[in-house]
């Protein structure tokens, strides 16, 4: 009796599965419709493929070129300090000296940013290009205080690099060293940032970018990139015992060595803003001293008379902690703000005197001795 109560229920719930599977149950379009209209439905669009790094290595490469110097070095003996040698001999003697470099094309009609200190007071300089031609250069400009300086070849549509931003970078982010240590030929190293704000006292302005990116000697004036392509520093020199890469390797900032290069090429020189003061890091024992902040700040030991700073009333003692709506963080960062700052215009200047802020309105002046290569006082 069961199973005859049974075998009507299952014949009818076979018939329904039936039915629903054909797509007639209750009249309309069952799942067999359903999967064909999703398959016949437009795919959307994909978001565009990023560059790969061997793309963008391959694009970018074209615009790192080889760079070969020659100068001329005074050899000096000490024995030539005694008149009695110098009676005999001429003195000191000359000598070539020949270097191996890197630099990146940065327009298309032939200018080239590299380091000074490859082609400062060079008597000749060639540019060998990816392609493989060698051409003659010009020197346009070179800057000793900041081992910035500019060539050109006379040559056009040339391969120019993407010019990027060096504010905002974070540590950890791949960056790509490309040049031609060595001289054996172009190479590519990859890395991240390390480190950002590095010092190392070899130029009078430094604001480095640390690098685990291998870099040699002959990478010097060469691209550091980001994973872009856009370049973002100019490798310049290593930390290393051996005197090969030992993953400390330094870059200048593009940012400001883009300031650099516009007035070498406008002018051929570098003119430098001056405020007139000498500044000292803050101390710990300051903070309390002078109610600050925190860290913050440059201590002004002194003020130079006639000066900038002193015609606007800025006094020992003060703590200058706001340059032309920048804070200060240190000494180089603020020694590299005032040079940065056009001569003749006007900038805000909040200090901290006597536990209070003041802000005071400042003309910038020229930087005295800006002669390539002259040593200068530590002042801003």
């Amino acid at each position: 009796m069961n199973r005859t109560v049974r075998f009507p229920i299952m014949a009818a719930l076979l018939l329904a599965a039936a039915l629903f599977a054909a797509g007639f149950v209750g009249g309309r379009s069952g799942p067999v419709d359903g999967a064909a209209s999703l398959l016949s439905a437009p795919v959307s669009a994909s978001a565009p493929r990023e560059e790969s790094l061997p793309d963008v290595i391959d694009r970018v490469s074209k615009s790192v070129v080889c760079i070969k110097s020659t100068t001329v070095v005074e050899m000096r003996n000490p024995m030539m300090d005694d008149p009695f040698w110098r009676r005999f001999f001429n003195g000191p003697s000359e000598q070539e000296q020949n270097n191996l470099g890197s630099g990146v094309i940065v327009s298309r009609d032939g200018y080239i940013l590299t380091n000074n200190h490859l082609v400062g007071g060079a008597r000749e300089v060639t540019v060998l290009l990816h392609d493989g031609r060698e051409l003659e250069a010009e020197v346009v400009g070179a800057d000793a205080r900041s081992d910035v300086a500019v060539i050109k070849i006379e040559e056009g549509d040339l391969p120019e690099i993407t010019l990027g931003s060096s504010a905002g970078l974070r540590l950890g982010e791949t960056v790509l060293a490309i040049g031609y240590p060595f001289g054996i030929g172009e190479t590519v190293t990859k890395g991240i940032i390390s480190a950002q704000g590095r010092a190392l006292k070899l130029v009078e302005y430094e604001d480095f970018i640390q690098t685990d990116a291998a870099i040699n000697p002959g990478n010097s004036g060469g691209a550091l990139i980001n994973d872009k392509g856009e370049l973002i520093g100019i490798n310049t020199a290593i930390a290393s015992r051996s005197g090969g890469s030992q993953g400390i390797g330094f870059a200048i900032p593009i940012d400001f060595a883009r300031s650099i290069m516009e007035k070498l090429i406008k002018d051929g020189r570098v003119v430098r803003g001056y405020v007139g003061v000498y500044p000292e890091e803050v101390t710990a024992d300051m903070v309390e001293y002078f109610d600050l902040q925190g860290k913050e700040g440059v201590l002004v030991t002194n003020v130079g008379a006639d000066t900038p700073a002193e015609k606007a009333e800025i006094k020992r003692g003060d703590v200058i902690v706001e340059f032309d709506g920048k804070k200060i963080t240190g000494v180089d960062q603020f020694r590299m703000l005032a040079a940065d700052a056009t001569p003749g215009e006007k900038v805000d200047v909040v200090l901290v005197r006597e536990g209070r802020k003041k802000t005071v309105s400042l003309e910038v002046g020229e930087k005295p001795g800006e002669t390539s290569g002259q040593a200068v006082e530590k002042n801003a």
